[in-house]
């Protein structure tokens, strides 16, 4: 059985939660779409045009919901 047939074991699914104050943002050419845990607001991932902006209201809705720190990821060549 190949490692992707393989069931993921419960030791995986819950995985222990390193930094609660962390979110996540894919960074797109014309949006970019921001993920904060979900007890943090009603909607969870929002996303955001590239104008400056956008980007305030980016940071504003981040400190709103208390992050301290995000990962990046960028999707495209860049």
């Amino acid at each position: 059985m190949s490692q992707q047939e393989q069931p993921i074991s419960t030791e995986q699914k819950n995985l222990p939660v390193i930094n609660p104050n962390a979110a996540g943002i894919d960074i797109g050419a014309d949006r970019h779409w921001v993920s904060v845990p979900v007890n943090r607001d009603n909607e969870s991932v929002r996303s955001f045009a590239c104008f400056t902006a956008d980007l305030y209201a980016m940071a504003d809705w981040l400190k709103q919901c208390g992050i301290e720190m995000v990962a990046m990821e960028s999707t495209g060549v860049y």
